[in-house]
């Protein structure tokens, strides 16, 4: 089991969303397939939480979106810097980062995941 705030977790779904799309051999693809199968309910259950605070807080204006007025922003801030801080224990097996190597992502994709999902 890892512990892992929510925020980090959201901050590894665009490094996830490019490996599924990368190209690897069979027994690489489906280590990473299995990776972000584990991670898909937790991530889905994070967004789900942190769109009922918009909801909470927000109305909808123009085009569907949500908008917080400035008089509830900062209770809006609480509760979502409450959930992003939220340490979740997540069942996933370490890979060397080196699996990965051709795969390009940038800093802001990979940094997330080093220590969580893979090991230097």
């Amino acid at each position: 089991m890892e512990k892992v705030t929510a925020l980090r977790l959201l901050e590894c779904e665009a490094g996830l969303a490019k490996l599924m799309r990368a190209t690897f051999k069979p027994s690489v693809g489906l280590k990473i397939h299995r990776m972000a199968k584990q991670l898909e309910s937790e991530l889905t259950l994070v967004k789900e939480k942190r769109m009922e605070i918009f909801k909470k807080f927000g109305e909808e204006v123009e085009g569907g979106n949500l908008a917080i007025s400035k008089e509830k922003i900062e209770a809006a801030n609480a509760e979502l810097e409450d959930l992003l801080n939220t340490e979740l224990e997540i069942e996933v097996q370490k890979h060397p980062l080196s699996m990965i190597d051709h795969v390009e992502l940038t800093p802001r994709e990979v940094d997330p995941m080093v220590g969580f999902l893979f090991t230097e």
